[in-house]
């Protein structure tokens, strides 16, 4: 079945515009028939502006309410610690909910494409979140590495509390740090 065309549809670009601003100004529909008969020259009658304001009053409240339902959903989301694909799941189950027949109607490839961009969104998280573990890791690894070595250095200074210590004895302590085993003296390369 062709789609229905309004009369409106036939306007020039400045009077569709003046027009939709007439509607967000909250304009009387003379008002608008006025405003564009001035700057067009296009006649549009008080009655079919007046549908069109309707139409367009509709069009924004159902665009609001999809927003809202839309933070609603993220807020929930993120309350529950959604991933992001865990969040497309959802949206696409309340979609299936409210238009089942969607699924009846969609292109098995573009639901397949669907599922395949929320698993690699799902993967790209994890690939996220194990950088940062390893990065987590390696600045606990520094820290301790920088501990061992600050040990390393107050054992270098040859005293322990008020007593010298001798170069064998800074050797040793300095490997049980590091956590070095003694070698045999044989063992040990040329």
């Amino acid at each position: 079945m062709p789609a229905l065309t309004k009369a409106t549809d036939n306007l020039s670009e400045e009077a569709q515009r003046l027009l939709l601003r007439g509607f967000a100004d909250k304009q009387t529909a003379a008002a608008i028939s006025a405003e564009i008969l001035e700057a067009t020259g296009e006649t549009v009658a008080v009655r079919t502006i007046s549908r069109r304001a309707a139409e367009w009053r509709k069009l924004m409240e159902l665009r609001k309410a999809a927003r809202q339902r839309m933070h609603d959903l993220v807020a929930e989301s993120k309350e529950q610690g959604l991933s992001g694909a865990e969040m497309i799941e959802a949206l696409a189950r309340e979609h299936l909910e409210e238009h089942p027949e969607a699924l009846s109607n969609a292109d098995p490839i573009q639901f397949h494409k669907l599922g395949l961009s929320a698993r690699e969104l799902s993967l790209k998280e994890r690939l996220a979140k194990v950088r940062e573990d390893r990065q987590a890791l390696d600045a606990r690894r520094m820290k301790i590495a920088e501990d061992k070595e600050a040990r390393a250095l107050e054992v270098l200074k040859g005293k322990q509390g008020d007593k010298d210590i001798t170069p064998e004895e800074q050797v040793a302590r300095i490997k049980e740090i590091y956590g070095l085993q003694d070698a045999p003296v044989e063992a040990r390369p040329a």
